[in-house]
């Protein structure tokens, strides 16, 4: 009889403590962002009041926007493909309109060519993709961005390396702790590894 009790208490206490995760969980599983992307290489045109409604008609409330750059593998440089002064406008559109706003860099290869598995010599890359990574944190803590993403892809740009994982995570570690000092939002990562 005393097993009995025993069980049924332990079996009792199990299920206070299921419902009480149970309802707890659905405030931190609470939606923040939803939204559209622009993934062309310019918002300029595509963010504007009549997509903006679009966005709002389909319950939508945040805007990703990628700040796009190109990689000359010959030179090792990047080149600005975004016009930051149009976006600093088209942030400032989506913020009268109380829209979110995620901004983050991107990189393919020169010519619009998947920055994929090419990067071979990561060193420049990745002191350059930071030296952007930190500019830009700067441009989106400037302009209220809500949520900043260090990098789009960075670790599939290095992905064939023997040790590209080991490379992107210590590079993320890096990158953030720099951010920190200058943007003041949420910060996050686009990864794809």
């Amino acid at each position: 009889m005393k097993i009995k009790k025993i069980v049924l208490l332990v079996g009792f206490v199990c299920l206070v403590w299921f419902l009480y995760n149970l309802t707890t969980q659905k405030e931190t599983r609470q939606i923040k962002y939803i939204g559209v992307g622009w993934y062309g290489y310019l918002a300029d045109d595509e963010i504007n009041e009549e997509n903006i409604k679009k966005i709002k008609e389909l319950g939508g409330n945040s805007v990703n926007i990628n700040v796009y750059y190109e990689y000359d593998l010959e030179n090792e440089t990047f080149i600005l493909f975004s016009n930051l002064t149009r976006l600093e406008e088209k942030v400032n559109l989506l913020k009268r309109n109380s829209l979110k706003v995620l901004l983050s860099p991107f990189a393919n290869l020169v010519g619009g060519h998947y920055t994929g598995g090419m990067i071979k010599k990561p060193e420049k890359f990745l002191k350059e993709a930071k030296n952007i990574s930190i500019e830009l944190s700067k441009f989106a803590q400037k302009n209220n961005v809500d949520v900043y993403a260090v990098w789009n892809e960075l670790g599939l740009a290095i992905h064939t390396l023997p040790n590209s994982i080991n490379l992107t995570n210590e590079w993320l570690q890096e990158v953030k702790d720099e951010i920190r000092r200058y943007y003041k939002g949420v910060l996050t990562t686009k990864e794809g590894v």
